[in-house]
């Protein structure tokens, strides 16, 4: 849906056709919204040549992730992979040695900027995602509330960090150092 030009990924709708409610306390609906939408994940798998193979798995994938998703893309660059992420993605693999698994966390807590996500790596990402998607929606209501956009979303992401085991923002160093 967009207002006013602006893409909003999340917004919900009100009662009346064309008609968006404004208070970003309504928008925690993307919360229910991402629970019916599978589990999208990226699956990247590391060439000799440096490149990435990507995969794209809706239902997310567990004991055999190539055989588990669908060919997205061949001899991606890292930056590539990286600039694929967003909002729309709940988890991504890294099919190198060792496997890694990371969750896709939303850091933006005014629900505009679906490009601005966080990788954190854990072996637990179901876990991970509920407590994410609880911190999340506590941020995006102190932001209703009048919290300050930058200090709830600087917020979100120093409790991630001390959650994950290794958090990666605009860095696609998780590509090639085992991150």
């Amino acid at each position: 849906m967009s207002r006013g030009g602006q893409y909003r990924p999340f917004a919900v709708r009100s009662g009346g056709p064309g008609e968006e409610r404004d208070s970003p306390r309504v928008e925690v609906g993307w919360r229910a919204q991402c629970r019916r939408m599978g589990t999208r994940t990226l699956v990247v798998s590391p060439r000799p040549d440096g490149r990435f193979d990507c995969r794209y798995a809706h239902w997310g994938v567990s004991v055999d992730p190539l055989a588990e998703s669908r060919p997205l893309g061949r001899g991606w660059t890292a930056a590539a992979v990286l600039g694929e992420l967003d909002a729309g993605y709940d988890r991504l693999v890294v099919c190198g040695p060792p496997r890694r698994r990371y969750c896709v966390c939303w850091l933006d807590p005014t629900l505009a900027d679906a490009a601005d996500v966080a990788l954190a790596r854990t072996d637990d990402p179901a876990g991970l995602r509920e407590w994410w998607t609880e911190a999340k929606s506590r941020a995006v209501d102190a932001v209703a509330a009048g919290v300050d956009a930058r200090a709830a979303r600087q917020g979100c992401l120093a409790a991630l960090r001390r959650r994950a085991d290794a958090v990666y923002v605009d860095d696609a160093s998780f590509l090639s150092d085992g991150g």
